[in-house]
């Protein structure tokens, strides 16, 4: 059986279904017509993946890259070395990968000069996908080697339709990342506004509830002053009334005076006390609040910011035994004072919240020195915090309260504070029996 006869009666047909429209493009190049005439009878009957071929014919390097130019859907170049020159076909394949940048069509190489162009030299140096001699180029080898380049371009296109296809789609995912990080940059934005409104709202709050105790801190010992200064008013009424008789009368009783001007020292010191009081208070609660300094960093004494603090909350510490051991040469530390305090206040306001059922109401306060900045405890004797929400007590929002009754923002306040603001350190130690010492610690 001749080779005609093999390739018609054993075709390797991929598909017996009916033919697609669409057909694999096939560019025969060769100088020789009746090379041209014989590729086309061999190859007429191909059919792979449903797909018939079309062939074309160009006759020079020159119409062979003008048509792949326009035809860049080409699967297969059947390519001669010599035409124009002796080495134009090797031209070609350079132009095509180097200068068209087709790495999709392939190229099958051939030659009836072998000696021209080597083959084993040819395959090293240059792109192509197949090498053959034409005196050695049977009916079934050329079928062979063009079905093998479908195959392998096949398999290339959907490659490159597949990476078409994911670039599109990582591109569409991308900009749908770029547009949902810029949501959620202008969500974080809106709840880092809505956290500052928040952390200003819970200050506010705690300065409002204060002000109760504050308001009756300040109201005793302006009673009495009140009181004194009415009474020394009426003394002094009764010291010119007193004189004028004894004058008038030339009678000299200067003990009865002297008495009389006793008391008014007196009461002139109790009233100078009274002052002294309201204006400590009042020193109190700027310190607090550290209102010349907002946002400013400042020397800091811990211990008499403490004292401080504990005198701006003796309204909800009267029924506290408070216990200080501070140590007397602290380090002076640099920090937002306000801040600090706020947060210390809302340790201490959680201190007493936990101890409200509690039999002894002490809480300690230590504080102590670090190699480079102090440290401060504040220990309770209250219900302690359990093991499952101990790592939660610092979150936004997070509160054991009944909804309503707080907001869950005063230790969420403390760490941000101590520990994003100031590279500081919140430690909680908790015990349901024992209670809870929390340990802030602030570099100088």
């Amino acid at each position: 059986m001749s080779d005609f006869d093999k390739l018609f009666s054993d075709s390797d047909h991929e598909s017996e279904e009916i033919l697609s429209d669409q057909h694999w493009k096939l560019l025969i190049a060769d100088d020789d017509r009746e090379v041209h005439d014989v590729t086309k009878l061999v190859l007429s009957d191909l059919v792979f993946d449903n797909k018939k071929l079309s062939m074309f014919d160009t006759y020079s390097g020159q119409s062979t890259i003008e048509f792949l130019k326009s035809n860049k859907d080409t699967a297969i170049v059947l390519l001669d070395v010599v035409m124009e020159t002796d080495e134009e076909g090797l031209r070609v394949v350079k132009e095509i990968r180097d200068k068209l940048k087709n790495s999709s069509v392939r190229i099958i190489l051939r030659t009836g000069q072998p000696g021209m162009a080597p083959e084993r030299k040819v395959i090293h140096d240059y792109d192509i996908n197949d090498y053959r001699e034409k005196n050695d180029l049977s009916s079934q080898k050329l079928y062979t080697s063009v079905l093998s380049a479908l195959r392998a371009y096949r398999d290339i296109c959907q490659i490159l339709d597949l990476n078409e296809n994911l670039e599109k789609k990582v591109k569409e995912k991308t900009k749908e990342l770029v547009r949902k990080n810029e949501e959620l940059n202008l969500l974080n934005e809106g709840l880092k506004a809505m956290q500052a409104q928040l952390i200003l709202q819970e200050r506010i709050a705690s300065v409002g509830n204060l002000a109760a105790g504050i308001a009756h801190e300040i109201n005793n010992p302006l009673a009495y002053i009140k009181s004194n200064i009415t009474m020394i008013e009426d003394y002094v009424k009764e010291i010119k009334s007193f004189i004028n008789k004894h004058i008038i009368t030339k009678d000299n009783n200067s003990d009865e005076i002297n008495s009389i001007l006793d008391d008014m020292e007196e009461m002139r010191w109790e009233s100078m006390e009274g002052i002294e009081k309201v204006s400590e208070i009042i020193r109190s609660l700027r310190e607090y609040s550290k209102v010349d300094s907002i946002n400013e960093k400042e020397a800091y004494n811990i211990n008499s910011s403490v004292d401080s603090i504990l005198r701006i909350a003796a309204h909800y510490l009267k029924n506290f035994e408070i216990r200080k051991n501070f140590t007397r040469e602290i380090n002076i530390i640099y920090v937002e004072g306000g801040k600090v305090n706020q947060s210390i206040l809302n340790i201490i306001m959680n201190s007493i919240q936990a101890s409200e059922t509690s039999k002894e109401k002490i809480i300690t306060i230590n504080t102590g020195n670090l190699e480079n900045g102090i440290f401060l405890e504040i220990i309770d004797k209250g219900t302690g915090i359990s093991e499952d929400i101990r790592g939660r007590i610092f979150d936004p929002f997070f509160t054991t309260k009944p909804v309503g009754k707080a907001k869950g923002l005063g230790l969420n306040i403390a760490y941000e504070t101590i520990v994003n603001r100031h590279n500081g350190m919140i430690k909680v130690f908790s015990d349901p029996f024992y209670g809870t010492k929390i340990r802030i610690e602030l570099p100088a």
